[in-house]
């Protein structure tokens, strides 16, 4: 079984293995799945966030043809090194804060430490490690989406804004201060908040059901969620995954557009206005650009 943030995945097999309090193995554990994981997706979130960002293309199929064409297989890289070193962080940081909050869970409600969390308890806790890491997400994700897309510019055509991610850092901070590197935080924490939520709550909910399935086969009662089969834990993985990419995929549509409007269009917008003036583009559909790819995408990278 994997987990799976927003662009990135990481092997979760393992999960069972550790104590609630073994966060030293969850930040190892998490740091190499990641890292892994970017590697393999990259390609696809590349063609989804230019598929987000731009009209430029009908759909996927037309995406990948196009940027092959015009740039190679390094097309489908542009942006990698952000994210790939990144996922190490985040990786990191959503293992070790799910458990930080299941704790706090478990001692706010007076229970035992040890004690499993109900399932509206795991989707809170999923939500809220989901809120930290957007905070680091999303810093990363305006270095990855300026630099997959700039080449797609309608603005200072045939010339690339940025050399490489210390490039998009140093301008936004010259220009921004900061705070610049935040652009998009709305729509990252919406994303993560909800899409986690989504993942935990998919998972236990499916783990459940197999348990419940073979308790009823075997007359068994103690089977718990340590005796499932990789198979019915890659499943599990899998349904997570689409739960999280199809929660709240419109925040990422317009987060990716914030982060990006300036050097595709010279525009400066906030998120809300951004929402406006996509409904009234394209409607409803214009929050979905990519969502196939993504759902397709994420039950094998999941598994």
């Amino acid at each position: 079984m994997t987990f799976q943030t927003a662009h990135h995945s990481t092997t979760f097999s393992f999960h069972n293995l550790l104590k609630k309090d073994s966060t030293s193995a969850d930040l190892i554990f998490g740091s190499i799945g990641g890292f892994g994981g970017r590697l393999i997706e990259h390609p696809f979130d590349t063609v989804k966030v230019r598929l987000q960002t731009t009209n430029d293309f009908l759909n996927a199929r037309d995406c990948f043809k196009k940027t092959f064409q015009s740039q190679g297989i390094n097309g489908f890289y542009k942006g990698l090194s952000s994210p790939l070193y990144g996922s190490i962080f985040e990786n990191a940081v959503i293992f070790a804060s799910y458990t930080f909050f299941q704790n706090q869970i478990n001692n706010f409600y007076n229970q035992p430490k040890e004690s499993d969390l109900t399932l509206k308890q795991l989707c809170l806790a999923g939500a809220l490690s989901g809120a930290t890491i957007s905070f680091i997400m999303t810093p990363v994700e305006l270095i990855k989406c300026n630099l997959q897309v700039q080449d797609l510019a309608k603005v200072n055509q045939g010339k690339l804004k940025y050399s490489g991610p210390m490039g998009v850092i140093f301008s936004t901070i010259k220009y921004k201060g900061f705070t610049g590197l935040f652009q998009g935080q709305v729509g990252t924490l919406m994303r993560e908040a909800v899409g986690n939520a989504a993942w935990f709550g998919a998972y236990e909910t499916a783990c459940t059901g197999f348990i419940k399935r073979k308790q009823s086969l075997t007359n068994n009662l103690n089977f718990s969620k340590k005796n499932l089969s990789n198979i019915e834990l890659m499943t599990a993985g899998a349904l997570a995954g689409m739960s999280y990419q199809a929660a709240f995929f419109p925040a990422d549509v317009v987060k990716s557009r914030q982060q990006t409007q300036e050097v595709l269009t010279g525009l400066n917008r906030n998120f809300w206005d951004i929402t406006k003036d996509l409904y009234k583009e394209q409607g409803i559909r214009g929050f979905f650009r990519g969502f196939n790819l993504t759902i397709l995408r994420s039950a094998p990278t999941s598994a």
